[in-house]
C-alpha cells in the first residue's frame, strides 16, 4: 500500500464523475502526487471535446491522528486551487474543508450545448463553505462566480459579473443565478439532477447597450413587451 500509484487516487475520480473529468500525466503516489486535470463532454461521437484545466492540483495524504487512525488529503495548486482545501475521511462518511477553485469560463465549451454556441470567456470561482457525505447523504452549499463575463455573441465586454448559490440535498442541487455588475442583467433559478442542469429565468439590458446586445438576447430566448427575455436552457 505504500508504493501505490498517483493513479489510485485519480482513476476513482474519473470513475465517480462518469469520465466528465479526466486525469492526465498523473506523476507521485497515492501519498504525495500531482495531475493535470481536463473536463469531457461525456460523449463517445465525434463531436465530444476535452478542455485542460490551467495549472497542477497536488495533493499530500497525511495523518491528522494514530490513535484511531485518521488521516487527511489535503490538495492545493497555485492557478486551479487559490484556496486550498482538505478531503476528511471518518468512520461515517467524507468532510470537505472550505475551499476555491478558478478556471476559465472556456472550460465550460466542454459541457457541450449550450455553452459550445455561447463561446463563454472571463474566469470562473467555484467556492464552497461545507461539503459532506455523512450516512450516504451529500450535503453541500457555495457559490459559482463569473467574472468579467463575455461571448462570442456579443460585442459588449464584459457582458457583467454574475452568481450562482448553489446548494446540494442528497443527488439534487439547488440553483439560483443573480447579477452582481454589468450591462446584461440575469436572473433565474433551476436544478441539477441525474447529471443536467435546467435553469429557466429574465435577461434585461440597460437602455445604452440594448441594440448592441440584441444579438445575445435573442439566442437567449424571445422578446417580451417590457424589453425583457424570459430564457431557458438545459444541458444537451
Amino acid at each position: 500500500m505504500f508504493f501505490l500509484p498517483a493513479s489510485f487516487l485519480t482513476e476513482p475520480l474519473e470513475r465517480l464523475s462518469q469520465g466528465r473529468v479526466l486525469a492526465l500525466d498523473s506523476q507521485g503516489s497515492l501519498w504525495h502526487g500531482r495531475t493535470r486535470l481536463a473536463l469531457h463532454s461525456g460523449g463517445q461521437t465525434e463531436v465530444a471535446r476535452a478542455a485542460l484545466l490551467p495549472g497542477e492540483l497536488e495533493w499530500q495524504v497525511v495523518a491528522k491522528d494514530w490513535f484511531p487512525p485518521i488521516m487527511e488529503v489535503r490538495f492545493r495548486g497555485e492557478t486551479l486551487v487559490p484556496q486550498a482545501f482538505s478531503l476528511q475521511p471518518g468512520w461515517d462518511g467524507l468532510r470537505l474543508t472550505p475551499g476555491t477553485v478558478s478556471l476559465p469560463a472556456e472550460v465550460l465549451e466542454a459541457t457541450g450545448a449550450p455553452f459550445n454556441s455561447l463561446k463563454p470567456g472571463g474566469m470562473l470561482f467555484l467556492s464552497w463553505t461545507e461539503a459532506s457525505f455523512l450516512s450516504g447523504q451529500w450535503r453541500a452549499q457555495g457559490v459559482l462566480e463569473w467574472r468579467d463575463a463575455h461571448s462570442v455573441l456579443s460585442r459588449v465586454a464584459p457582458l457583467g459579473s454574475y452568481r450562482v448559490q448553489w446548494s446540494i440535498q442528497n443527488r439534487q442541487v439547488q440553483m439560483e443565478l443573480s447579477s452582481h455588475s454589468g450591462p446584461l442583467f440575469l436572473s433565474g433559478k433551476g436544478q441539477w439532477n441525474q447529471g443536467r442542469w435546467k435553469m429557466n429565468g429574465m435577461a434585461q439590458a440597460e437602455p445604452p447597450q440594448r441594440e448592441a446586445l440584441a444579438p445575445l438576447l435573442t439566442w437567449l430566448g424571445r422578446q417580451q413587451p417590457d424589453g425583457s427575455v424570459q430564457w431557458n436552457m438545459e444541458q444537451r
